[in-house]
């Protein structure tokens, strides 16, 4: 921290198992300030360099999480607040909080709905999760579905495709997870290794802040899947009889697959319909 000087540093899974006496492992850094939520036993804590105004938030949702620490930040040259919402989804809290899950996902329903830009980060312990493919690689994990579908429905934007968690007993996984309003909020995700002899990757990600709300916005279209007629898609495809073409064995791969992506375009044109997503675009400044 003292050579890279990030405005923000996160961690999650701060603390050791059974630790009776956190407050022994709150180390302190010249230049910055520490945040910490100790509720459960992992930890969190969020380090907000000197410079930086912030208000940490403590409403009734956040405090039925189990571990989330949220602070609003206010850049240098930016009029504007930013929201950085850190989480720890422990794999077994549910058997002490039972709403811990439901909690969870009407927080991001809440977030998507402030004014302010959102950055929410932590591990989420969602492994079974395609993010390149945005679907879950197992059907038996219901969790899973809920959490992709409340991106979709809220449109917020989970950034991170590679892994970031390796053991010597399993397959690599993605389970550290950056999540903003905005496509473009986030770039130069950097994925470095790991802190002392945890299993997890540290990663490193520039954040752009807007410069007033007199910016100018670009304007552009989005599928609204949640609110697509499926029913009548089906039956438009059904009714191309693409299967009895095919079955004429005259087509090659590649018209194969242009006649099934025609067909599949011209029926999401018909049956989904759009929304318009607005961002701002001019007059961005980059912060580590």
């Amino acid at each position: 921290m003292s050579v890279q000087k990030p405005h923000v540093v996160v961690i999650t899974e701060s603390l050791p198992k059974n630790c009776a006496h956190p407050e022994a492992y709150f180390q302190q850094f010249e230049g910055y300030i520490l945040l910490v939520n100790t509720n459960y036993k992992c930890g969190i804590f969020v380090y907000v360099h000197l410079l930086l105004k912030y208000t940490e938030v403590n409403d009734h949702l956040v405090l039925s999480i189990s571990e989330c620490l949220v602070v609003d930040v206010k850049f240098p040259r930016s009029t504007n607040s930013i929201r950085i919402v850190a989480v720890y989804r422990s794999p077994s809290v549910n058997e002490l909080s039972p709403n811990n899950k439901a909690n969870l996902l009407q927080y991001l329903h809440n977030v998507s709905t402030v004014s302010s830009r959102v950055l929410v980060v932590g591990d989420f312990n969602l492994s079974s999760i395609d993010w390149k493919n945005q679907i879950p690689s197992l059907s038996n994990q219901p969790f899973e579905h809920h959490f992709l579908q409340k991106l979709q429905d809220t449109y917020l934007c989970q950034h991170v495709q590679e892994p970031t968690q390796f053991r010597d007993d399993s397959n690599p996984s993605v389970l550290d997870l950056v999540i903003t309003k905005s496509p473009d909020d986030v770039r130069n995700i950097e994925i470095l290794p790991p802190l002392g002899k945890s299993d997890h990757t540290v990663l490193k990600l520039s954040l752009k802040s807007s410069g007033d709300d007199s910016t100018p916005q670009k304007q552009t279209l989005k599928y609204n899947y949640t609110k697509g007629d499926y029913e009548s898609f089906r039956n438009f495809i059904f009714s191309l009889c693409i299967t009895e073409q095919l079955r004429e064995n005259k087509y090659n791969v590649n018209e194969v697959f242009e006649l099934i992506h025609e067909a599949l375009v011209v029926g999401q044109n018909k049956f989904i319909p759009t929304i318009v997503y607005s961002q701002l675009y001019k007059n961005r400044q980059t912060l580590p």
